[in-house]
């Protein structure tokens, strides 16, 4: 629909945040209730339990954070809808469609950064707790303006940029996970985690100094939506520490106010909000800060030093950091291992997993192994060699993404699902799945141990599970553990060495906030701990693995999104006290909550929340009005109504669209009444129901999906249609068709900027319309289409034919019949687009169209300081210059019937500028103008010498 178009891109400028497009409950599950004073907790049966401890500390937690914040009591209650679909932890709050929570129950994965969340629940919806009452704070006049248009009227999220709006969620997070007083700092939260905040210090070691926006969504490389939480964390403590808890506060309370032309920095003719309330400009607090962080880098960097030195005394000592490791790869890279001196890596850009090997100097060419995806979470090497086990995300037959396990035969060169691992249910199996990531089961004197990290708190320790169940944990690490690897010892038993000896390399990060490796070592049943010198580049070394007895491969992580495979001799150095010892399962004194369980659970609807709507007005180059959209809180059912009027045929328009959504398929019914014009018509009315169907399959284990369609519509149609006859329904004729559409697509994003379609989609169509002016039968259509991209250059071609009627006929703009001689437009809408410099040209009963276009360049906007560059406006909002880009490609059509066939061309060529407005959140967001000129090859047929058209769309 139109509104659409222009509605989206209202929301960056005025939407403080959107709903991820993810059902939130499977297929049509009821959820249950429970109310508070304050909240509206939904939830599915399976996940009760969480629902009660939640209802036990939700108002009191709503009531510390309004108190420190400054702002009222709300007087509607806050919908929280807790889902058990996906498998890592996660949440968001929105104020679009309306206000509401939703979090992802689970686990949090160790790799995702939030390994120190001691209770999960607590303080993932602390987290988004902080965002519904930071981006619902309003001054009188925007409250006024929010009843009128709805939630997603929201100023302060217009006013604060990313980092500072992420920033204050992981710093309460951090710092007030218990008390609100920030000097009680807890050590839970991202604040307090150095493994989690090394990225940060990565980049200052490396000399970069990202700029406020750079950090609030400007940069947008694999890996920079983490950016905004950790800047932004650190810049809320920064600015605590100088200016007071309370400069925070009034940041958020004059944000509210909405004043744009104010601004959050300094414009060309006006001082912000953050001069206002700190005497300092954005831009001299941010410098400030960048020097205040470089120092944090330098003081931890000499702490690691002295802390080395001090336990080396009676050995060589290694420095922090020395040159010596040798790039194996330098790509995208993610899961890898490694053994019998060969590594196997996952290349993200190239979607396949590669092998290279080596010969005690260099690696071999990389060799392909397989295709894949980037949901590939960790391989390992079988003990014998033969075989890389894979974990990876896989999609159930509810089409909810969980855990699975591939197996690839290194000696035939296949690749299937290991059903056995799948469906293993040994003790230690089922007490490792509960407790432990990144398994590593190993055989040793009959028994099968467990080896994989444990969370206990906000500490990761090695750990491992035996056959009756019984845990044992590794205490002593001098750092934060976030990595496990596995090395069986292969040589044959002799009295000297013990064939079952294994060694255990580990990635941690020590107080200097850099990544090492770390060794547990097993000799005829003796375990010791070491450290390991080495080689380590400024990245430190990630996840490090053992590639044969005396070497080891890591990943370092470069800059914007590109991270390097090393390889590097080691030694060990410093022996480590510590040892196993047994751990029984301890509760933290949050999770002790028992929650409101005297609270009486009720059946609520399938679809809660439906009817809260926000009121968006809408335009584009052909109409205009104000749009109703709304959303169950499940993400299942949906509804959009649209009042307006068509400006260029002058006449008005409406709609209403239900849409109710499953993991496995769509279901749409719509009406509309509008206009629109075809190949020689003037406006004509169109008043049509639709019904339609769309089932969806991913398929993996690559990037690949099926998609199946079918539709039913009813369309009255009128001619010479006016605005004084809006109320008259009768139709001049009416249309009735249905359909069936086939999909298969590997279509994706490339990774980087200027993110270009990869991958190929191959369509194809069928359908019979039966209309009231036709003299011929039901009129069969067969349509079909593909495309193919890569690396900027796409191909997209189009076919189009009735099999049955010759009346009805395809031409440039459109579908339409002709009848003695007179034109009627069709009531289904056509397959291919519409080929603009060839609107006028009169339909055929067969029509092929293509386009073929190639990017020529794209190039980014940046200062000298490889900043982006931010254009100060007199007044605010800036401007942020993304990059541009240069588009040029051909289209051709052939139109043909039984007498005469007809040949079009053109060339064109687009410009393209990718920029954002900088008000708040809108950095993170994409706005792409294009400006295209088309010249017709036959410009007597298109009745033009060159069409100039002009573009706005999303970019993200």
């Amino acid at each position: 629909m139109k509104f659409r178009r222009f509605a989206i891109c209202l929301l960056v400028f005025f939407a403080a945040a959107s709903a991820a497009s993810a059902q939130a409950v499977r297929n049509l599950d009821t959820v249950r209730r429970i109310s508070t004073a304050r909240f509206e907790i939904y939830y599915p049966q399976s996940l009760c339990e969480e629902a009660g401890r939640l209802s036990g500390f939700a108002d009191r937690t709503l009531a510390e954070l309004e108190s420190f914040f400054g702002v009222p009591e709300e007087r509607r209650k806050i919908p929280i809808l807790l889902s058990d679909t996906s498998m890592d932890l996660n949440g968001y709050s929105t104020t679009f469609p309306s206000n509401r929570i939703v979090i992802f129950c689970a686990e949090p994965d160790i790799a995702l950064g939030l390994a120190s969340l001691d209770d999960p629940l607590y303080l993932v919806f602390l987290h988004e707790l902080t965002h519904e009452v930071t981006l619902n704070i309003r001054s009188p006049l925007w409250k006024l303006l929010k009843a009128i248009l709805g939630d997603f009227v929201a100023p302060s999220g217009w006013m604060m940029p990313a980092s500072l709006v992420e920033g204050q969620a992981v710093s309460i997070e951090s710092g007030l996970s218990s008390s609100l007083d920030v000097s009680a700092a807890q050590k839970a939260g991202r604040l307090n985690d150095p493994a989690a905040l090394e990225p940060v210090f990565d980049e200052k070691r490396a000399k970069l100094a990202r700029s406020l926006w750079d950090v609030s969504g400007a940069m947008d490389f694999p890996g920079s939506g983490n950016l905004p939480y950790l800047y932004g964390a650190l810049f809320v403590r920064y600015v605590g520490e100088r200016f007071g808890q309370e400069a925070l506060v009034q940041l958020w309370q004059e944000a509210g106010k909405g004043n744009v032309l104010l601004g959050f920095e300094n414009s060309l003719l006006a001082e912000g909000i953050v001069k206002k309330v700190t005497g300092v400009t954005a831009d001299q607090l941010w410098a400030d800060f960048q020097d205040w962080l470089g120092e944090v880098a330098s003081e931890a960097l000499s702490r690691g030093d002295r802390e080395s030195e001090t336990a080396s005394s009676a050995s060589n000592s290694n420095q922090t950091l020395r040159s010596g490791s040798v790039p194996i790869s330098s790509r995208r890279i993610g899961a890898f291992s490694a053994g019998n001196n060969a590594i196997f890596y996952l290349d993200k850009e190239k979607q396949a997993v590669f092998r290279q090997d080596f010969d005690g100097e260099s690696f071999s060419h990389p060799r392909k192994l397989f295709n894949a995806d980037g949901y590939v979470r960790q391989m390992t090497l079988s003990d014998d060699g033969k075989t890389l086990l894979a974990d990876w995300r896989a999609y159930d037959s509810n089409q909810i993404p969980g855990p699975a396990q591939y197996r690839f035969d290194l000696e035939k060169g296949i690749l299937i699902q290991d059903k056995a691992r799948n469906d293993a249910q040994a003790p230690a199996e089922i007490a490792s799945r509960a407790l432990l990531q990144y398994l590593c089961p190993v055989s040793s004197s009959g028994q099968t141990i467990v080896y994989g990290l444990l969370r206990v708190g906000t500490v990761v320790y090695p750990a491992r599970v035996f056959d009756d169940g019984r845990i044992e944990i590794w205490k002593g690490m001098p750092g934060a553990v976030r990595s496990i690897s596995i090395r069986r010892n292969r040589e044959p038993a002799t009295s000297e060495k013990n064939s079952e000896s294994i060694d255990i390399v580990l990635g941690l990060v020590g107080d200097d906030l850099i990544s090492r490796p770390m060794l547990l070592e097993e000799d005829e049943g003796v375990w010791s701990a070491w450290e390991v010198d080495c080689a380590l580049p400024s990245g430190g070394a990630h996840s490090p693995v053992l590639l044969s007895e005396d070497r080891l491969a890591f990943s370092s992580p470069g800059l914007n999104g590109i991270n390097t495979l090393y390889w590097s001799e080691f030694s060990k150095t410093r022996n480590v006290p510590g040892g196993w010892e047994p751990y029984a399962k301890e509760t933290t004194a949050a999770q002790q909550d028992p929650g409101n369980t005297l609270q009486a659970s009720v059946q609520a609807r399938r679809f809660p929340e439906v009817f809260r709507t926000s009121r968006l007005p809408y335009a584009d180059a052909d109409s205009a009005g104000i749009s109703f959209q709304a959303m169950d809180l499940t993400e299942r059912l949906s509804w959009s109504a649209n009042l307006g009027l068509n400006i260029s045929a002058k006449v008005p328009e409406a709609s209403l669209a239900i849409a109710l959504s499953t993991l496995k398929g769509r279901t749409v019914l719509a009406v509309q009444d509008g206009a629109s014009s075809g190949p020689g018509s003037s406006a004509t009315r169109i008043s049509s129901i639709l019904f339609e169907y769309d089932r969806h399959r991913s398929l993996m284990p690559v990037w690949k999906s099926l998609d199946f369609s079918v539709d039913a519509r009813y369309a009255g149609l009128r001619t010479n249609y006016t605005a004084d006859s809006f109320f008259n329904l009768n139709p001049d004729y009416v249309a009735v068709s249905f359909g069936i559409k086939a999909q298969y697509s590997t279509m994706h994003s490339s990774s980087f900027a200027p993110f270009d379609q990869n991958g190929v989609l191959m369509m194809a169509a069928l359908d019979l319309e039966d209309t009231s002016v036709s003299t011929a039968s039901l009129a069969f259509t067969l349509q079909s289409s593909a495309a193919l991209a890569s690396a900027g250059i796409q191909a997209d071609v189009y076919l189009s034919g009735s099999i049955t009627s010759d009346e009805l006929r395809f031409a440039p703009s459109g579908r339409s019949y002709t009848v003695s001689g007179s034109t009627w437009i069709s009531g289904r809408p056509a397959e291919y687009p519409a080929f603009q410099e060839y609107a006028a040209i009169e339909g055929k009963q067969f029509y092929a169209f293509s386009e073929l276009s190639v990017r020529l360049f794209s190039a980014g906007f940046f200062n000298k300081e490889g900043q982006s560059a931010v254009i100060k406006m007199p007044l605010s909002p800036s401007v942020l210059a993304r990059r541009a880009g240069m588009v040029a490609g051909s289209r051709f059509a052939l139109l043909f019937d039984n007498l005469a066939s007809q040949f079009l061309s053109s060339l064109f060529l687009r410009a393209e500028l990718d920029f954002s407005v900088l008000a708040g959140l809108a950095a993170q967001n994409h706005l792409v103008a294009g400006c295209e000129l088309a010249l017709p090859l036959a410009p007597s047929l298109a009745g033009r010498t060159f069409l100039v058209s002009f573009s706005l769309k999303n970019g993200w």
